[in-house]
This record gives C-alpha cells, sequence and structure tokens, in this order.
C-alpha cells in the first residue's frame, strides 16, 4: 500500500513492522521489490515496554488482519493515543468507528488502505483527534476495572435468572442458599438427578467460577 503513494508520499514515510513469525522472510523481500528496504526497520520480537515506545513515535498503526478475534494490539496503541488504521474484520470493527476514533478498510483491499494513508498523512489535526477519541474510548470502556464490572453486571444477571427459574419453580431451598454455585447444585439435582450433577464438569466449573465473584 505504501509504495503505491506518490513519490512526495513515500520520501516521507517509515515503516516499523514490530514481532517475529514465518512471514518475516517474505516481508523483507516485497520491502526490496518495491524499493522500501532502507525505509522499513523489523524489530523482531521486543518487550511490551519497546512495543509502547514505537506506538508513541507512530503517526499511525497499520493492523492489515485477514482474521482477528479481538485485538490486543489494537487496544494498545488506541489507549495511548494512536491512530489504528485496521481491516474490517472481527474485533476491530467493535473497536474502531471508522473516521471517528479510528480508520477501517476493507480485508486485502491494497487501493483503500493506500487512501487511508494518503489520507492520515494529509489531515494531522484531524488524525490527532482521532487518536484522542480512540485513547477516550478505552479509557470508558476497556479499563480493568471497567471490564470487571461489566463481568460482574453479567454475573449478577445470570444469578437473578437462576434464581427467578426456582421462584418460578417453587423450590424452597432458594430462601438458604448464598451463592450461583449452592443455586446450580441444587438445578442439576432437581432438573437432572443428585447422579449427574459432579459428572458434568464443564457446567459444573463454570457456575462454580461465577459463583466466585
Amino acid at each position: 500500500a505504501v509504495s503505491l503513494l506518490p513519490q512526495s508520499y513515500r520520501e516521507r514515510v517509515r515503516l516499523t513492522i514490530i514481532g517475529s513469525g514465518s512471514a518475516e522472510e517474505q516481508l523483507k523481500s516485497l520491502c526490496e521489490e518495491v524499493h522500501m528496504e532502507e525505509k522499513t526497520v523489523f524489530t523482531g520480537l521486543i518487550s511490551q515496554n519497546d512495543v509502547f515506545k514505537y506506538y508513541e513515535k507512530a503517526m499511525c498503526v497499520v493492523l492489515p488482519s485477514r482474521k482477528e478475534a479481538f485485538s490486543t494490539a489494537a487496544l494498545e496503541a488506541m489507549s495511548i493515543g494512536c491512530c489504528v488504521l485496521a481491516s474490517d474484520v472481527g474485533g476491530f470493527t467493535e473497536l474502531i468507528r471508522d473516521g471517528e476514533n479510528g480508520f477501517l478498510f476493507k480485508t486485502e483491499n491494497v487501493q483503500e488502505l493506500t487512501e487511508k494513508l494518503r489520507y492520515v498523512f494529509d489531515h494531522t489535526k484531524n488524525v490527532n483527534e482521532t487518536g484522542r477519541k480512540a485513547q477516550l474510548k478505552v479509557s470508558e470502556e476497556y479499563l480493568w476495572k471497567t471490564t470487571a464490572k461489566k463481568i460482574h453486571d453479567i454475573y449478577e444477571e445470570l444469578k437473578i435468572s437462576i434464581q427467578k427459574y426456582f421462584i418460578d419453580e417453587n423450590i424452597a431451598e432458594l430462601s438458604s442458599m448464598a451463592t450461583v454455585s449452592e443455586a446450580s447444585q441444587v438445578w442439576w439435582e432437581t432438573k437432572i438427578g443428585k447422579h449427574s450433577y459432579g459428572s458434568i464438569c464443564r457446567d459444573h466449573l463454570l457456575i462454580e467460577s461465577i459463583g466466585a465473584f
């Protein structure tokens, strides 16, 4: 995508590719093909602290994944106000509102990524505001304290749902239950039988973890 930028843009570009993997040699060969080898740095494996140092210096971070569940890299870059350009797959679409707190492009669409890069170079002021909004989103929605509260609320909702089942079924034991874990045991024994409760390990462990909150 960078190689498709006009010459005046390419002269100002410095690329840093963080990490290491099976595609590294292929990427190095590609850099040579498009005459970007002198403007590209391959860091290899580096510490997390060093990764953040690169984020702080970057004009933008490009994450052109073909598949992505939930991107820690995007979250980290956004957390320090860095503008993120990412393919419109998986968790990126949850984190990024195109043109508001980052930029999305069609996966494997080199031309669209090139256009987004050109916009970043041409609109520095807007890009800085995009980074600020990205940082705000992370601070409001994805800090550990915020995430823990969301998970706790989900568990509480589940607990209420289980309790409602017992109320609807008029099961007297509910009044003495202190945790979801205890409620789950009575639920299994009522619906399936005592002999089955201990054998259903996965569900038992799930409810036990809920009861621990």
